[in-house]
C-alpha cells in the first residue's frame, strides 16, 4: 500500500507500507522500493526531490528516504 501526499515545490512524500514483508524480504522491498524513487526524478519537469517513510510493522524500526537530483546537490 502506497500513499503519496503531494507537497508545494515539486516536492513528494510517500508512505510506503511494508509491514506485510517477513524479516528477509524487508531490505529487498526497501531497495525495490528506493529505486523506483530514485527513478521517478526528472530534472526538467520535476520532481527533483522525493521523500519516502517506510512503514515496516509495529515491531520494525520505520525507515526515510531522502533522495535529491544530484544536479541539485552540483
Amino acid at each position: 500500500c502506497i500513499s503519496e501526499l503531494e507537497d508545494s515545490n515539486d516536492a513528494y512524500f510517500s508512505i510506503i507500507n511494508l509491514s506485510g514483508f517477513i524479516d528477509y524480504e524487508l531490505a529487498s522491498a526497501i531497495r525495490k522500493e528506493a529505486t523506483h524513487i530514485q527513478q521517478s526524478l526528472n530534472i526538467e519537469n520535476g520532481p527533483i526531490i522525493r521523500m519516502a517513510l517506510f512503514d515496516c510493522g509495529d515491531k520494525r524500526p520505520q525507515r526515510l528516504l531522502l533522495v535529491i537530483h544530484h544536479l541539485v546537490i552540483d
